[in-house]
């Protein structure tokens, strides 16, 4: 099926100019998340909040919905972030010299943690890789179904 119809199909408005990547020939555009097809599966980016990142962890496998682009192993716990998670990262990688790269990875976790008990809702995936197209709807209805979006 030709890309372009498949996000029509999907109710995905087809942007006419690509902001995005040069070798990206069709993007879709749906609530602030942009999708488009690269190489033999498609990619959806934008801010998937973190429960419902677990909502679409569940059909990892009969989906293909791969949470940052990796294995199906990927779990979103693991791959989510927030503005306050990435300045805490950015200040941290400031001094990685001095506190060594264990002691980052265990600063970054525990603050990980803290900040999703104090506010989970601030989390999110930034990009999925998609298999199947069964997978892709799936990951549109769950933008539509919960009216998600993206501030750009």
């Amino acid at each position: 099926m030709n890309n372009i119809l498949v996000l029509k199909t999907l109710g995905v408005k087809i942007l006419k100019d690509l902001p995005l990547r040069e070798d990206v020939k069709v993007i879709g555009y749906i609530n602030g998340f942009f999708i488009y097809p690269y190489s033999d599966y498609w990619v959806v980016q934008g801010k998937m909040p973190l429960k419902h990142a677990n909502e679409l962890y569940k059909f990892r496998d009969s989906l293909s919905i791969r949470v940052a682009g990796g294995a199906n192993s990927n779990k979103p716990i693991e791959w989510c972030t927030s503005k306050e998670y990435d300045e805490y990262k950015n200040e941290q990688s400031e001094q990685i010299e001095l506190i060594g790269f264990e002691e980052f990875c265990e600063r970054l976790k525990l603050r990980k943690k803290k900040l999703i008990e104090l506010n989970e809702d601030s989390f999110y995936v930034g990009t999925y890789h998609i298999d199947k197209l069964e997978g892709l709807n799936k990951v549109v209805e769950t933008i539509k179904k919960y009216n998600i979006k993206v501030e750009l």
